[in-house]
Formats: structure tokens, sequence, C-alpha cells
């Protein structure tokens, strides 16, 4: 097993937390898996990738002269098109000299207002991080040594709780309340 390229934290960092010294394949392997869990965990509850990626996305123009988009931070454009005939042609392309990124989320243009119609806007772009911000990694650590520690010992709480049909269903320990607090901060906020 290897970490996947979303990883969140690092074997070691884990280790050093939790205060492991030594080397075990089997724990090694199990600390692995659990950063990959949480990792993809992490990204599922905010709806977002955190790392740096290139995304080309399609928008509805709205007549607007700002368009958010939807992976966040923005660090660079490619390139930015309004065609409502999805040409995309060089023609179509707007001055970069015509928009900048505003508060890394948004696009906003100058001199310039985007055509009202369907998926008319083509935009490539790089957004995310490009290492992991320090809460988000410490966070992550910390959760990932716990369910450790908890898998090690056996140790796991096991709780049962009932729904408005009568379902029961049961799950371990919920993440601590401050993590929710540092990924409520990464969470994806939808613009209408």
């Amino acid at each position: 097993m290897a970490l996947n390229d979303n990883a969140l934290c690092t074997v070691q960092e884990v280790k050093d937390y939790y205060g492991m010294t030594g080397t075990d394949a089997s724990t090694d392997t199990l600390i692995e898996e659990v950063i990959n869990g949480a990792s993809q965990i992490f990204e599922t509850y905010c709806d977002r990738a955190f790392l740096t990626d290139t995304y080309t996305d399609y928008y509805d123009g709205k007549g607007k002269s700002v368009l958010f988009v939807d992976n966040s931070p923005i660090t660079t454009i490619s390139g930015i098109w309004d065609d409502t005939e999805w040409n995309w042609a060089t023609t179509s392309e707007i001055s970069s000299a015509n928009y900048r990124i505003a508060d890394g989320n948004r696009v906003v243009f100058r001199d310039t207002v985007l055509n009202d119609g369907d998926q008319n806007v083509k935009i490539i772009y790089d957004a995310g991080y490009a290492s992991v911000p320090d809460d988000l990694r410490q966070t992550c650590t910390i959760e990932v040594a716990r369910i450790v520690k908890e898998s090690l010992n056996k140790t796991f709480y096991i709780s049962s709780k009932q729904d408005a049909s009568g379902s029961v269903s049961y799950t371990s320990q919920d993440f601590l309340p401050a993590t929710f607090i540092v990924l409520n901060k990464y969470k994806r906020k939808y613009v209408l």
C-alpha cells in the first residue's frame, strides 16, 4: 500500500504525533490506509480537492461580469472563452487583460459582460493548494493518530443511533468537534 496523491499528512507525522518509534510494516500499512481514508473523507465532506490540479469547466454566462468557479483557490488561468456556439475559437477567447482573479474563487471581468447562454463559458485553470495547509495537515494527523490508536488498542467506541423510521445504525466514534471547525473553513460554498 502507498499513500494516495491526495494524502493530507504522512505516516511519519502520524507516528511522531502518536509517539511511535521503530518500523513495523503492518502498522505502517494501517497508518497509510487510515490516512488515505481520512483524506478522502475530508475531501468528500468539503466537496473539493485540496491540492493543485488543472480544471476545465463550463458555466452559464448569465450576462454577468463575474464568474464563480467550482474549485479554489484559483492560482492561474490558462484561458476563458465566451462562445454560445461552443466552438471555442480564438476569436471567442477573452483577453487576460480584461479579467483578474478575486478572492481565490471568482473571476472579475473589466469591460466585459459574459453572454447569456447555456454552458457558453469555458475556463481552463489551476486551483488548489501547492501544499497541504498547516491546519488541515494537523487535523488529519490528529484524526489518523486517534483512529490508529483505537485500532491498535482495540478501543473503538461503537454507538447506535435510531432514526425517525425506527432503523438503527451503528457507527464508530465521530471525528472530533475541532475537526469540523477546520473542515468547515475549507468546505465548498455554492453561489447561485
